[in-house]
């Protein structure tokens, strides 16, 4: 069973179409386009439509590992 996040200063595995649009530097109705089409995996919970954040961040970068984190030390 997935521990739950047990700190708000962890990032929230679902991100908001507005996230999504800033995190890619794209409108919001471009990133609703990209969903759409399947380009971006989203998902809907009532009347709302997330993305999670690992399948964007792998749609960004095929080769990152997961178990790494957000940056990369040299």
């Amino acid at each position: 069973m997935k521990k739950l996040r047990s700190s708000y200063d962890e990032p929230s595995p679902l991100l908001s179409v507005a996230q999504v649009a800033a995190i890619l530097g794209i409108s919001r109705s471009r990133a609703f386009t990209l969903m759409r089409a399947g380009e971006i995996p989203s998902l809907r919970i009532g009347e709302r439509i997330y993305v999670p954040r690992e399948s964007l961040l792998m749609r960004i970068d095929p080769t990152a590992d997961q178990n790494e984190g957000y940056c990369k030390e040299q």
